[in-house]
């Protein structure tokens, strides 16, 4: 399951959705679990970025799906204020909250060492080049936009 955001991972709205996915078990893909790119559009940058969850929780409990369009209804929430979803949304979540704010400060450490890819377009073609690939790497996937 995706989930696309604008800017820097730990600066976007949805950051507190990915803390509390994280905080019920949902993790992240392992081999991918957020790519963040930067691309010149129109003359100005744009900064994205895109989450990548497994389906359900490890224990199974809950679907991913099901728990994203549950933090985006306030009267779910509302209706549902026990469930550990809506508490988290609510901040009265008590030691599930203290667990919450842990995930949170590791995440935003881990964040600070990932490296945001840049987007170059030719024609139909692009490639992904992490902004601190050395220039043998860049020019390695610069000329697979000529293949």
């Amino acid at each position: 399951m995706a989930i696309n955001g604008d800017g820097a991972p730990a600066e976007a709205g949805s950051f507190p959705l990915i803390v509390a996915l994280l905080t019920l078990g949902v993790l992240p893909l392992p081999q991918c679990p957020v790519v963040e790119t930067v691309e010149e559009v129109a003359g100005r940058l744009v900064h994205q970025h895109t989450w990548l969850f497994q389906a359900k929780a490890v224990d199974g409990l809950y679907e991913t799906a099901k728990l994203r369009e549950w933090w985006a209804d306030p009267v779910w929430c509302l209706s549902h204020q026990s469930h550990p979803l809506a508490r988290l949304r609510a901040r009265t979540a008590g030691e599930l909250l203290a667990k919450a704010d842990r995930t949170e400060a590791w995440l935003r450490e881990e964040l600070k060492k990932s490296v945001p890819l840049m987007i170059v377009r030719k024609g139909e073609r692009r490639v992904m080049i992490p902004v601190d690939a050395t220039p043998d790497e860049e020019a390695f996937l610069l000329a697979k936009l000529d293949r």
